[in-house]
């Protein structure tokens, strides 16, 4: 057979179902009373993660005999005989489901955790009806075939370009586009040939978990589900899958949260700006065959837009910073989910601007609160000729309230008096305080990471006077966070705020969050600053003191 560079066929493998269906012979085991049912059971799920569990009752099982079959097994109230008739009390609680099987040709299904029903019975003789389950954690086991190599999570409402590629990778068992092999023996321009086509479909974003090679693909097509979510036709679609290698670690459920790599997703939302989030995870050999599949949702949400910092069209960065933060010493703190969660829902674009300030504060709040900014001794924090200077000050001011108080007290006034020499005692006593200042840690937070930023917004409010009077950014933003948590809104209507200014804050503070979180992570690529509109391939440093505020967003 003669090979033709100029057609090479990309077939799709067809290994991932966006929809999983089971079928077979299911068992419920109840605790008290004790018992079980059986029956035909359907399984089908939906891509936001969603299980419809339905089982037609055909036999049940108990400890003792059931006088009222199914209303007594599934009440968790003692029958009640009066006058010859039994019956059970309304409104007490279910009998707890402990266990649910599914036994289906390919293997079990079973759920043993938060286990819901809800049943239709049918009468009169209560011994059959229907059954349906909600669960929030279950899995499927296929029939032995061999270890489990690789997780698999498939990704909803995940947009992206993907635009690299890893040589290990061409021909992995569980790529959507395999690349076929060119064979040797060709003419240079035809080996040419044959290189491109072959490769048209090899578009990966790459990454490293655990030291080997891990990589997202777009589904087949990707492009269809992108338009239905970006015209609202869909609210959650999975349009890609994310691989790696499960290498020496237990796949049993109470042993991922030691390694499973699920935190991924609330960093692939904040880059792109969308929710990411997993209907459920599956593990499969090393043929690419399925071993076992969770069923638990993963970060799920209605897809919504927001501001993307990493376009692999432009950045390329996606891969890189994956590698980054799985290598974080970081990587799981709880402190830092907080605070990719907090600026994740600042950057939507449908957030209010009470809403989007609120979010932004805890994210910084949390940094500060983890570095040690919470709080802040005033005096102490001045060198030593501004506290001689404030020292005075306030030991004149202490001795005119004395004074005061002592008049007070002359004229018959004992508690304005008291109340007085109390003001006058405290002034001295803790000269500057204690202070808890949100911008003032924010401030000092910067200043930890090395950002300029306070400092080039301070030189700028010196030049051009806020017409409010604050003359520096930590008293802007002390200001701005007290209305939205203290109030519940920004007064724009009676021109107590500007809307612009408050805009241009908080644009400012989600480029500081972005920088501070690049520097925790150790990535050192380039991103998309929300400060400016313009596509711009920026370094994550470039935020330097002599930079003009006007950059940042300051008129």
């Amino acid at each position: 057979m003669n090979f033709d560079p100029e057609n090479i066929p990309l077939v799709p493998n067809d290994w991932f179902k966006t929809q999983v269906n089971y079928e077979g012979r299911g068992r419920a085991e109840f605790r008290d009373p004790s018992g079980a049912i059986e029956g035909s059971t359907q399984i089908k799920t939906n891509e936001n993660g969603t299980l419809s569990v339905e089982m037609d009752i055909e036999r049940i099982g108990s400890e003792y005999p059931l006088r009222l079959g199914l209303m007594e097994l599934f009440s968790a109230q003692k029958p009640i005989e009066r006058s010859g008739a039994i019956s059970i009390g309304g409104g007490g609680q279910q009998n707890r489901c402990v266990k649910l099987s599914v036994t289906t040709p390919q293997g079990q299904f079973s759920a043993t955790d938060d286990i819901h029903y809800g049943h239709i019975i049918s009468l009169p003789d209560c011994t059959s009806g229907k059954i349906n389950f909600t669960l929030l954690r279950s899995q499927f086991d296929t029939a032995p075939t061999g270890h489990s190599i690789y997780w698999v999570i498939p990704l909803t409402n995940f947009l992206s370009k993907f635009v690299t590629w890893h040589p290990t990778l061409d021909r992995h068992p569980l790529r959507i586009y395999p690349t076929p092999i060119v064979p040797d023996g060709l003419s240079e321009e035809d080996a040419f040939i044959a290189a491109h086509n072959a490769n048209l479909k090899n578009r990966l974003i790459t990454f490293e978990f655990m030291g080997k090679p891990g990589f997202i693909e777009a589904l087949p097509d990707y492009s269809a589900r992108e338009e239905n979510l970006r015209e609202g036709r869909e609210r959650n679609a999975i349009t890609a899958l994310m691989i790696g290698e499960v290498s020496s670690n237990s796949i049993e459920q109470d042993n991922l949260k030691q390694w499973f790599p699920d935190d991924f997703l609330r960093l692939l939302s904040l880059i792109t700006g969308v929710s990411v989030g997993a209907p459920w995870i599956e593990f499969r050999n090393d043929r690419g065959e399925l071993v076992r599949r969770v069923h638990v949702k993963l970060n799920q949400a209605p897809f919504s837009m927001g501001h993307r910092p990493l376009e692999e069209g432009v950045h390329s960065g996606t891969g890189y910073l994956l590698s980054k933060y799985q290598s974080s010493p970081d990587r799981n703190k709880s402190y830092l989910k907080v605070v990719l969660k907090h600026l994740f829902l600042a950057s939507r674009y449908d957030q209010s601007i009470e809403d989007k300030f609120i979010y932004l504060a805890r994210a910084l709040e949390n940094l500060c609160q983890q570095y040690g900014f919470k709080g802040q001794d005033l005096m102490n924090s001045l060198d030593p000729n501004w506290q001689q200077i404030v020292r005075g000050i306030l030991n004149t001011a202490a001795s005119q309230i004395r004074s005061q108080a002592r008049a007070a007290t002359r004229v018959g006034q004992l508690d304005q008096g008291r109340t007085l020499d109390s003001i006058a005692e405290r002034t001295v006593r803790t000269p500057g305080g204690k202070e808890n200042s949100f911008g003032l840690a924010v401030t000092q937070l910067l200043q930890h990471f090395s950002l300029p930023d306070s400092e080039i917004v301070d030189a700028h409010y010196l030049n051009s006077p806020r017409l409010d009077g604050i003359p520096t950014w930590s008293g802007v933003l002390s200001k701005y966070r007290g209305a939205p948590v203290h109030s519940g809104f920004f007064n724009i209507s009676e021109n107590k705020y500007d809307a612009n200014d408050i805009v241009t804050i908080e644009t400012h503070l989600h480029d500081v969050l972005l920088r501070i979180i690049f520097k925790i992570v150790g990535y050192e690529g380039t991103y998309q600053p929300p400060v400016t509109k313009e596509p711009w391939d920026a370094p994550t440093d470039w935020v330097v003191p002599s930079l003009p505020a006007r950059e940042l967003g300051y008129e």
